[in-house]
């Protein structure tokens, strides 16, 4: 499960490179590697208490609706200038 989580760490950084640094590309490489994370910590406390897995829940879903929150204002902003 290690190289699965280092094969994709490496694809979805070059997935950041390529993507023209435009907000909403880089939102979603960054969603990739939340995915990542989230499979490799739940693979590694899978036999403990799960508290880094749930900690990483929290911090990530945060994460996710400030992101959103961000994206709809930009969005709302540039549309007003076309």
């Amino acid at each position: 499960i290690f190289s699965f989580f280092i094969c994709g760490l490496i694809i979805s950084l070059l997935g950041f490179f390529l993507s023209t640094f435009q907000f909403f590309s880089i939102l979603v490489v960054l969603e990739n590697i939340n995915v990542l994370i989230l499979i490799f910590s739940c693979y590694v406390d899978n036999y403990s208490s799960n508290i880094s897995f749930l900690v990483f829940v929290v911090v990530a879903t945060i994460e996710v609706v400030l992101a959103l929150v961000v994206l709809t204002r930009v969005w709302n902003q540039s549309s007003m200038f076309i």
